[in-house]
């Protein structure tokens, strides 16, 4: 657990272009990072006990959010998936294949924080979108970042963060997790960041 707070840890990941986009005009976004990045943020998937997306993901990337080995094998320990928001969601969905999962009718950090505890998550994994990643930035709850950076620029699209900073004294500031071996990580072409959270002044 978060040692701030009776909470679970946080990670956030983070895939994106070199100017910070998630996917062109045109919504495509498979695949901006490599096949190394993915298959990093799937043994990621494998050390955490949950991953929460919003439901526009849900429903646009339709993901499984299932943890795979490099030849796609099941991990061992899944994790268990959580859907935030309010959106309706369509039967047929894929990680609903498994039992493991539900939604939380919520935009609020942290009535999704006190279900978590309920069920017991001592690590929560925040993959996307934007929308749901920015919330838990902007609410200092993030406890690391994980930041996979693909070596391609795309000029317009949906940015990675979308955070309410009007000047730059407001930005969130990180540095290198020094106490991580992968801290700054070469992954096929692209580089991942291990980040930790500078406090804010």
């Amino acid at each position: 657990m978060a040692k701030e707070a009776q909470r679970p840890f946080i990670t956030v990941k983070l895939a994106q272009s070199l100017d910070g986009r998630i996917n062109a005009p045109d919504g495509t976004s498979q695949w901006i990072t490599s096949d190394a990045s993915r298959n990093h943020a799937h043994a990621l998937r494998a050390r955490v006990d949950a991953i929460l997306v919003g439901t526009n993901t849900a429903v646009l990337d339709n993901p499984r959010l299932s943890a795979r080995t490099r030849d796609g094998q099941l991990h061992a320990k899944q994790p268990y998936r959580l859907v935030m928001g309010r959106r309706e969601l369509p039967a047929g969905l894929a990680l609903a294949e498994t039992p493991q999962w539900e939604q939380i009718a919520t935009h609020d950090v942290h009535e999704i924080i006190s279900r978590a505890n309920e069920l017991g998550i001592g690590h929560l994994l925040i993959e996307g979108g934007a929308t749901v990643a920015s919330a838990f930035i902007a609410a200092d709850l993030a406890d690391e970042l994980y930041c996979y950076q693909a070596p391609l620029l795309i000029g317009a699209g949906s940015n990675s963060v979308n955070l309410p900073t009007t000047t730059l004294s407001q930005a969130h500031s990180y540095r290198l997790d020094v106490a991580s071996n992968e801290s700054l990580t070469r992954l096929g072409d692209d580089i991942m960041l291990h980040l930790e959270p500078l406090p804010r002044s």
